[in-house]
């Protein structure tokens, strides 16, 4: 998204797994992965980053509150339900060795600890048979949507990233065979990588702390009253502050840390409570 909206950016890498220290400075203790910074304001989920990229480029059809009542849908099965299918047979092929090589099999031990650790107390993920007729459906329908260029028409939209990325997972990183008989998905996901350039500087964690601590959250408030903010789905860490906002669209706390200073966390209304 930020390559099709031309906007560079500072990237940190981060553990693939607990503990993430310099990240919970920033965030609190949310438990997922991405995270977006601007200066003093921190966006966990991709829908309140997608909602901050959307406002800051003029790209309104990136944003998760402009969506139709169709896209609000095929958007909430492909994040949802598809996405743990796909990541399923994924790990059930090559994708389960190049991790082994990659971390050893202590470090994957680790990795798969981890990840029962961030599904505990979700919802059970599609598997086996089930998982399989999921992802089959949903490439028949997205290879007769891709009679043109984008899942909507005839520019991407917020449907198009969110379909990207699981596919991505299952061909590109997973390594599955199959793509080569769904042609219009083939073209559509060339287009998909193609779009834009991507300007991005590799920047450390200290230096994302300093950029935080340095600025100001773009909000004066400070909020008093304290809650917990909690996804609905899965990773179920609460991340506690004062309450600055709370809309239609998203939840912001406020915090204080010893290396980022004062920060406003910003959550999506969709897919999280407030307690």
């Amino acid at each position: 998204m930020l390559a099709y909206c031309e906007c560079p950016y500072d990237s940190v890498e981060t553990s693939p797994m607990l503990p993430r220290k310099d990240l919970d400075q920033l965030t609190g203790g949310y438990r997922r992965i991405p995270v977006a910074q601007w200066g003093a304001d921190i966006y966990c989920d991709t829908r309140a980053i997608a909602e901050r990229i959307a406002t800051d480029c003029n790209r309104p059809e990136l944003a998760p509150s402009k969506q139709s009542a169709e896209q609000a849908t095929f958007i909430k099965y492909v994040d949802g339900d598809l996405f743990f299918a796909l990541v399923g047979i994924a790990f059930s092929g090559s994708l389960k060795q190049k991790v082994k090589k990659e971390l050893g099999l202590i470090q994957l031990l680790r990795f798969v600890w981890d990840r029962m650790k961030l599904m505990k107390g979700a919802k059970p993920a599609p598997k086996g048979e089930q998982a399989k007729a999921m992802v089959q459906a949903h490439l028949d329908d997205m290879e007769a949507r891709l009679n043109k260029p984008f899942v909507f028409g005839d520019t991407p939209t917020l449907a198009d990233f969110t379909a990207y990325h699981g596919l991505w997972f299952l061909y590109a990183l997973g390594e599955h065979p199959g793509i080569e008989h769904y042609p219009n998905i083939q073209s559509w996901m060339a287009r998909m990588a193609g779009l834009g350039s991507t300007h991005v500087r590799d920047i450390s964690a200290a230096d994302s702390l300093r950029i935080a601590r340095d600025a100001a959250p773009l909000s004066q408030s400070s909020g008093k009253e304290t809650v917990s903010i909690v996804p609905d789905d899965y990773g179920l860490l609460p991340v506690s502050g004062q309450l600055v906002c709370e809309n239609d669209i998203e939840y912001v706390i406020a915090r204080q840390s010893k290396k980022a200073g004062l920060v406003h966390v910003h959550f999506p209304r969709q897919g999280f409570e407030r307690h």
